[in-house]
């Protein structure tokens, strides 16, 4: 359908808001506030599928992640999908979110070190699930979090996190309508950093990332094609 949608960060006046447009068929619809009204809000990420409909999330106040659905020419209200009015050293931060064509759709973020989801479909909303599975009372944080989801559904969530000895590149990854066991990706005794994850619409996968020691980093990249993981490696310059 050619849609474009555009979210942002801006000033009312009193508070920073999350502001939307969606430009459908060549008609821009009027642009508007989607966030609340007397509080502050930051970090707007957007999804949108093939059907026309759209997700905006974004952090609300420093207190919850909010979402609002763009679905039948009408923005439903905006609702908090992680839980509200925790201390300030749990505060949900960097949304990120990927929809179907369904409509079915995963947010996750960062909270007191973890990477937390929850799960929208069929019209009901899920309550937060914990995703990197940190160590009971382990004080590492689980960062650089991305999620990628193809037409169907199936999902990928991949984000890092220290094993006590180097930064690892770990996934949870959702085919075939359940979740499968978090797993690493990189391989042990080497740094990572900022993984990211990219899915077509049938399912094929890419996760790439940053890894090295000594502070000298390649690119390592591992798919998933024909059913099946590759073995991670160094993407190869031209030259070599």
């Amino acid at each position: 359908q050619g849609e474009i949608v555009v979210a942002w960060q801006q000033s009312d006046g009193s508070n920073e808001r999350i502001y939307r447009s969606v430009c459908s068929n060549g008609a821009r619809d009027k642009q508007g506030a989607v966030s609340p009204s007397g509080e502050d809000a930051s970090n707007p990420q957007v999804a949108v599928n093939g059907s026309g409909e759209v997700v905006v999330v974004w952090q609300q106040s420093k207190t919850a992640i909010y979402m609002t659905r763009y679905s039948n020419a009408a923005w439903s209200a905006p609702v908090s999908v992680s839980f509200e009015g925790e201390t300030t050293t749990t505060i949900p931060d960097e949304p990120r979110v990927a929809m179907a064509e369904n409509g079915r759709t995963v947010v996750i973020w960062q909270q007191a070190g973890l990477i937390k989801k929850i799960e929208y479909d069929s019209g009901v909303l899920s309550t937060p699930v914990i995703v990197s599975q940190n160590n009971p009372g382990s004080s590492f944080t689980a960062d650089f979090h991305s999620i990628a989801m193809d037409r169907t559904g199936n999902t990928i969530i991949v984000w890092r996190l220290f094993d006590g000895a180097f930064h690892r590149v770990y996934m949870n990854e959702y085919r075939d309508g359940s979740w499968a066991a978090v797993q690493a990706v990189s391989q042990a005794g080497y740094e990572t950093m900022d993984p990211q994850v990219a899915m077509d619409g049938n399912g094929n996968a890419v996760i790439v990332w940053l890894q090295g020691t000594g502070g000298a980093y390649r690119v390592f990249m591992c798919e998933y094609r024909r059913g099946a993981w590759s073995t991670p490696a160094a993407m190869r310059r031209t030259s070599e």
